[in-house]
C-alpha cells in the first residue's frame, strides 16, 4: 500500500516494507529474530540519518514482507526521506535491503 506523501505527525496507516535484492528477488526472512529488524530514516534535504521509533512485524516470512508501525517522532520532520530498512539474517550478517521513498508533508 502506497501511503506517501504523508502529513507531519501522521502515524497510520503502517508501511508495508518489501525487502528486495536490486534485482527485484525477495528476502526470505524464515528464522530471522523479529528484534534485529529496524528502520532508519534518512533526511535528504539533511543528509541526516535516524532510527525510527516504531515497530517492525514479520508479515510474511517467504515473501520478504514487513510491517512498519510509525513511532510518534517518525513524522515529526517535514521533507523527503528514504526508508532504509535492515536485519540481522540466520548467519548473523547484517542485511540492508532497498530503500522506499517517502515525503512528509505539513
Amino acid at each position: 500500500m502506497a501511503i506517501s506523501p504523508m502529513r507531519k505527525g501522521a502515524t497510520g496507516p503502517d508501511m508495508d516494507l518489501q525487502f528486495t535484492y536490486d534485482s527485484g528477488q525477495t528476502y526470505d526472512l524464515t528464522g530471522v529474530n523479529q528484534a534485529t529488524i529496524f528502520v532508519y530514516f534518512y533526511n535528504n534535504d539533511t543528509q541526516v540519518e535516524t532510527l525510527g521509533g516504531g515497530t517492525c512485524t514479520i508479515a510474511n516470512t517467504t515473501n520478504g514482507e514487513v510491517m512498519y508501525a510509525f513511532g510518534p517522532n517518525d513524522t515529526a520532520i517535514v521533507g523527503r526521506f528514504d526508508v532504509r530498512p535492515q536485519f540481522t539474517s540466520v548467519a548473523g550478517k547484517i542485511i540492508k535491503p532497498d530503500a522506499q521513498a517517502l515525503l512528509i508533508k505539513p
